[in-house]
């Protein structure tokens, strides 16, 4: 682009606070300043590399439990706050940038869940008068991860609410070409198009896992990631597996409920498991690089892998999916997960995939965005 834009970026999930959600919002912004942009972000963390503003959030990073029995505050916020919790948290940032916000932006980058971030975005184009781009990481309704959101009338109410932010952006992009659709459904007139997940390099950095195992990986979450997404897809496969190949060593990286946790330590063979915790994302690289194998865990009502399957690509790595997911023969071929667990070897390669984008080829394609709308 001739002129170097300046872009403000708002998101709930950012590092130096680990979450599913932070690594696209933080390649991109660090991509987009690699480019030559001005790049800003507003969000309850920043690291060292990234210019921008902390705005603090009472819990910067995600609860570790899934949804329980609504207490009565759960039911007032529910009720009192639209489209979520967290638009309270959106109201402060609107204040925290119109107050510290160092240039006159080109551009400002909302990046949902939480969708209530959208509010923000809305009432900083109006006052810095600029474009403005929605990105969706998720599906806002025809999905929902919120569970209020089960509700019919809750359902019709908010699909209001996602009208009115989506008709007053420039610009929308999704990670797939579903949720893609959705945010059409919403503005038909507002350019729509796909930006892809990304994923870092593989770092220098190397982790030795037991020569004497076959080394299953799995990085990330389960139902905090998609409530669909439960840990108990992979009990039949996988105990089947150990039974036919008792080599097998399943590393666990990554935030577990409390309930899959138990899951683990009474359905599981507790020779074959080995629980990690959360790992900063290089580590988890790292992991990813020295397996023998990689697995998914799919839900039965996703029509695309998890995020997760970007960074798993970039690695000559067989990588197996459990569970019901529509996608599941793309990514095992013509056997299920319990052939190819029992199959699985040291040193084993996968199929041949196609390579995962990068985060520099990303945000280039979203600087073409950005030219394709300031030229209309």
């Amino acid at each position: 682009m001739k002129q170097k834009l300046k872009v403000l970026l708002i998101a709930r999930h950012f590092p130096p606070h680990i979450s599913g959600g932070a690594r696209r919002p933080y390649l991109l912004a660090k991509e987009l300043m690699n480019l030559g942009c001005t790049v800003n972000v507003f969000a309850p963390g920043i690291p060292d590399d990234i210019e921008g503003f902390v705005v603090p959030h009472p819990m910067p990073v995600p609860n570790n439990q899934p949804a329980q029995k609504p207490s009565l505050r759960d039911f007032a916020r529910t009720v009192l706050l639209w489209p979520d919790a967290d638009i309270r948290w959106s109201k402060i940032v609107v204040r925290a940038v119109k107050e510290n916000l160092p240039f006159q932006p080109d551009w400002i980058i909302t990046t949902s869940p939480p969708e209530s971030i959208h509010h923000a975005g809305r009432i900083l184009k109006e006052h810095y008068n600029c474009k403005w781009l929605i990105d969706f990481r998720d599906f806002w309704l025809q999905r929902p991860l919120r569970p209020a959101l089960q509700s019919p009338i809750r359902r019709l109410i908010e699909r209001q609410i996602a009208q009115k932010y989506c008709q007053s952006a420039d610009l929308m992009v999704a990670v797939d070409k579903y949720i893609c659709e959705e945010t059409k459904l919403f503005a038909p007139k507002v350019p729509a198009f796909v930006l892809p997940h990304c994923s870092l390099s593989p770092p220098d950095q190397t982790i030795d896992l037991p020569e004497n195992r076959i080394n299953l990986v799995h990085t990330g979450s389960f139902s905090l990631s998609d409530l669909d997404r439960k840990i108990e897809q992979l009990k039949e496969d996988f105990v089947q597996a150990c039974k036919k190949n008792p080599s097998l060593l399943l590393h666990l990286a990554g935030r577990l409920t409390e309930q899959e946790l138990a899951f683990i330590d009474q359905e599981l063979p507790k020779d074959n498991v080995k629980v990690l915790g959360i790992l900063p994302i290089e580590e988890a690289l790292a992991l990813q690089r020295a397996a023998d194998g990689l697995l998914l865990v799919g839900s039965p009502y996703s029509d695309v892998p998890p995020g997760k399957y970007a960074e798993y690509r970039q690695f000559s790595k067989p990588i197996i999916t459990v569970g019901k997911a529509r996608w599941i023969a793309d990514v095992n071929g013509t056997q299920n997960a319990l052939e190819l667990l029992i199959d699985l070897k040291k040193g084993s390669t996968g199929k041949p995939v196609a390579p995962t984008p990068t985060p520099q080829a990303v945000a280039k394609q979203l600087l073409g965005y950005f030219e394709k709308i300031q030229s209309q």
